[in-house]
């Protein structure tokens, strides 16, 4: 039984029900409006339904003929229409948000793969700066034994050079630069036994090249080159007492190369 074919008793209880009122179609389509009525229920209704009214459906919009007003067995084709937009309305989004999605991912994939690129470059870079690294530490390494191994020779052959030579030190700076090549004869003569004027030549001698002490009691010392190495041996072997001279006590020694010397005073 409809609604409206019951009369409001005072048994009935009163509910307010929203029914929408269809306007004349308009451009932009048909116009829904709502309505507050009080409709009476009868004491068996379970309750009534809120139904959104579209065009071709409603509840009191007569028919073009002049038929009485459609009623609520039309919702049901309501409802699938309401689903089948709002299905339509989810693939949209849907299809609206995998297409902005996949952009991104298109982007991203371009920036990673330019990224990748730049790494496998800088990779490759210090791959090869890693490889001309090693070698050339290799080669600063023969560099560096090939120079100690000529810095070796060197000073061999600056020694060998000094073979010759006597340091000398003691003589008193009464001794001038003048005089030295015949005082260092007479002492000579007097070291070896019956030398020959040969056995006495003196290629060079002179102080070392320093400033005066202000001291007199500790000159200057004197280098002086020999002529022939024998000489120079047989003073070495024949000297059993440190020799004199006006009084000062001399010291010899051998006239090496700077670095010998430095390593001489390393190893004390």
């Amino acid at each position: 039984m409809d609604n409206e074919s019951v009369a409001p008793s005072p048994t009935h209880t009163k509910s307010t029900n929203i029914r929408g009122h269809v306007c004349p179609p308009t451009s932009k389509g048909w116009k829904v409006e709502t309505r507050k009525e009080n409709i009476p229920l009868q004491s068996h209704t379970k309750g009534t339904a809120a139904a959104i009214l579209l065009p071709g459906y409603g509840g009191d919009r007569h028919g073009d003929d002049g038929s009485e007003p459609r009623r609520a067995h039309n919702a049901p084709l309501m409802i699938r229409d309401l689903q089948s937009l709002l299905q339509d309305a989810t693939m949209d989004i849907k299809s609206h948000v995998a297409s902005e999605l996949n952009k991104q991912l298109s982007g991203l994939k371009e920036e990673l793969g330019a990224l990748a690129n730049r790494t496998n470059q800088a990779e490759a870079r210090n791959t090869d700066l890693t490889t001309k690294t090693q070698a050339h530490s290799q080669d600063i390494v023969y560099l560096h034994s090939r120079q100690v191994s000529i810095e070796e020779g060197l000073e061999d052959l600056n020694n060998r050079s000094r073979h010759n030579n006597i340091w000398i030190r003691g003589l008193p700076e009464t001794v001038a630069t003048e005089g030295l090549h015949n005082t260092l004869q007479d002492l000579f003569k007097n070291m070896l036994p019956n030398p020959s004027a040969q056995d006495l030549t003196l290629d060079w001698a002179h102080r070392t090249l320093c400033p005066q002490a202000l001291n007199p009691a500790t000159p200057r010392d004197i280098i002086t080159c020999l002529h022939f190495f024998a000489v120079k041996k047989l003073l070495n072997t024949t000297r059993t007492t440190p020799p004199q001279f006006q009084g000062a006590w001399l010291s010899f020694y051998q006239y090496l190369a700077p670095s010998t010397l430095k390593k001489w005073r390393d190893l004390k």
